[in-house]
């Protein structure tokens, strides 16, 4: 057995860390557009939770998929959806 990963699974890793990275940007900006519409009273609670159910259907997607490809599969995609997260906090702090 070699100790050196194939290519291909490279490959895969990078992709699900990739897909991780943008599944978070795109929950982190949907859920950011989400408060500042219901702050701002355009958007109902019912449309909130339904909201709130299609981001997380979507992140446990990604997951789900990652999970039955394996457990590095699951931590790369997990890892890069975390780092989705830094990225939007830190552009929440900073001026506009």
């Amino acid at each position: 057995m070699s100790a050196h990963p194939s290519p291909a699974a490279l490959v895969l890793v990078a992709a699900l860390a990739a897909s991780g990275v943008l599944a978070g940007r795109c929950y982190f900006a949907a859920l950011r557009w989400a408060v500042a519409r219901y702050a701002a009273g355009r958007l109902s609670m019912a449309q909130g939770v339904v909201l709130a159910l299609a981001r997380l259907a979507c992140a446990a997607a990604l997951l789900g998929l990652a999970a039955r490809l394996g457990a590095l599969a699951l931590l790369v995609a997990f890892l890069g959806f975390i780092a989705a997260r830094a990225w939007a906090l830190r552009s929440a702090r900073e001026p506009s």
